[in-house]
């Protein structure tokens, strides 16, 4: 298994010395070809090493993934880059545990590297309700891994969650709460807030796309129904929700 492993934990300190150098003035055409050399093994046994993981193993997989990238933000060869996503494009919907599906869809999508449309054809694929609800759950934990900052500008992802969330049945959506909350949960209080705020104003722009007062056609929407979803959404995000506040 090329990926995991202490080796790829390095990948980010020998990154840096081959940029920056050391102390020791160690030369970066030194440690260039060591790491380039992890980096073409990883890339070609990428595939076979996520396969067949269960989610203990899925977490220590992604650990090492996200050492690789790292090491490749620290790096900036666009060559490399190229390379690794390639890699990652072909695990988003490869045989492999949700996680890892749910990962390399964000990835892609930081990196400006998948269309809207493409992120709305993985989640129906993996959010669909044939599949167990703990594999949803798991590739929604993997979109939603990183970044909360950044994530709050991908408009893509919260349109996605909408209508996933929209189109589940009130057992399922019950059942999936807990698994949900763990989702966010590493998210910091003022981040959840702010993805709060972001859920709601995506909602009243589909409800008002025209951004005026009441120009738009909205017979469609039951807004007192739509409110009902308020406090679940709240719980989900660990916010604090104010039933006056509109």
């Amino acid at each position: 298994c090329p990926v995991p492993g202490t080796g790829v934990a390095h990948a980010a300190p020998l990154a840096r010395v081959v940029r920056y150098g050391d102390v020791r003035g160690t030369q970066a055409t030194q440690v260039l070809p060591i790491l380039v050399g992890m980096f073409e093994r990883a890339v070609v046994g990428l595939r076979a090493a996520c396969s067949s993981l269960d989610e203990e193993a899925a977490h220590r997989m992604l650990e090492s993934l996200e050492h690789v990238q790292q090491a490749l933000d620290i790096l900036n060869r666009d060559d490399l880059h190229a390379e690794w996503r390639t890699g990652v494009r072909s695990l988003m919907e490869a045989d492999i545990h949700a996680l890892l599906r749910g990962w390399s869809c964000r990835l892609l999508l930081e990196k400006g590297c998948l269309e809207e449309d493409q992120l709305l054809r993985a989640a129906r694929l993996a959010l669909s309700p044939a599949n167990p609800p703990a594999a949803c759950a798991a590739w929604a934990t993997g979109l939603l891994k990183g970044s909360g900052l950044l994530l709050l500008h991908q408009d893509g992802v919260w349109r996605v969650f909408d209508r996933w969330l929209s189109g589940l049945h009130g057992d399922t959506f019950v059942e999936m709460l807990p698994l949900l909350r763990r989702a966010f949960a590493d998210f910091t209080h003022a981040e959840r807030r702010q993805m709060g705020e972001k859920a709601r104003h995506l909602g009243r722009d589909a409800r008002d796309p025209t951004g005026s007062s009441g120009s738009a056609t909205t017979t469609d929407v039951h807004f007192d129904r739509a409110k009902l979803a308020l406090p679940v959404l709240a719980q989900i995000l660990g916010v604090a929700h104010d039933g006056d506040h509109q």
